[in-house]
């Protein structure tokens, strides 16, 4: 089942970046959205592996 739903995200991401490319990112970043996103990075990664 893992294998089947990791193709399926792999097929969709390749699909989406047709559709909406992630190079075309429109926004200015600031030091503030900078802490702000490896705030997100760092600690989703922890969290995520915190509770296994």
């Amino acid at each position: 089942m893992t294998k089947v739903v990791s193709f399926g995200m792999f097929v969709g991401g390749i699909l989406t970046c047709f559709m909406t490319p992630p190079w075309a990112i429109s926004g200015h970043w600031t030091p503030m959205a900078i802490v702000a996103a490896v705030f997100v990075v760092v600690f989703g990664t922890v969290g995520a592996f915190w509770f296994i």
